[in-house]
C-alpha cells in the first residue's frame, strides 16, 4: 500500500453489511439506546470521563442508525396505544 493509509482505503460500514437489515436496525437502536441511557447517569467514582465517552459512542451509533434507516428505506413509525 504505497502512499495510502488504512483510513483512506476503508469502505463505509454499511457498504460492507451483509446482515439482515431488520436485525441491523434493531441492533444499532439497542446499542444507541444503551449508550445514550448510560451517558445520562452520574459518573461513577474514579471514572469521571466515562459518561462523555458513552455519549460519544451513542452519537456515532445513532448516526449509523440514521444512515441505515435512510439507506435501506426503512419506514420508522411510532407505536401508539389506541384508546378503548
Amino acid at each position: 500500500m504505497s502512499g495510502s493509509s488504512a483510513a483512506t482505503t476503508r469502505k463505509p460500514l454499511l457498504n460492507q453489511c451483509v446482515a439482515d437489515t431488520d436485525a441491523l436496525i434493531a441492533t444499532l437502536a439497542a446499542f444507541g439506546g444503551f449508550f445514550a441511557d448510560m451517558a445520562r447517569r452520574p459518573s461513577p467514582a474514579g471514572l469521571p470521563t466515562v459518561r462523555a465517552f458513552q455519549q460519544a459512542q451513542a452519537d456515532v451509533v445513532c448516526s449509523w442508525l440514521q444512515e441505515a434507516i435512510a439507506r435501506f428505506s426503512v419506514k420508522v413509525g411510532i407505536c401508539a396505544v389506541q384508546p378503548a
